[in-house]
């Protein structure tokens, strides 16, 4: 997640959730549009989580969605 807030010039600042879900505290500049910001994290994410937990993961279920 740090990585992906460098790469829209934003600042981690804190981070933690629990087993279904995550919070995150994040500085960014004002011409950083907030949905990109988010949209981003949650897609690096999902394709991280995918590839490892493949055999846990019903897509028929999931209809493409994580």
């Amino acid at each position: 997640m740090r990585n992906v807030c460098q790469d829209f010039e934003a600042h981690l600042i804190e981070a933690n959730g629990e087993a279904d879900h995550v919070h995150l505290l994040v500085r960014h500049p004002p011409k950083v549009a907030l949905s990109n910001l988010v949209n981003s994290p949650k897609g690096i994410s999902s394709r991280y989580l995918r590839a490892e937990f493949t055999s846990r993961v019903n897509r028929a279920t999931q209809h493409g969605r994580f």
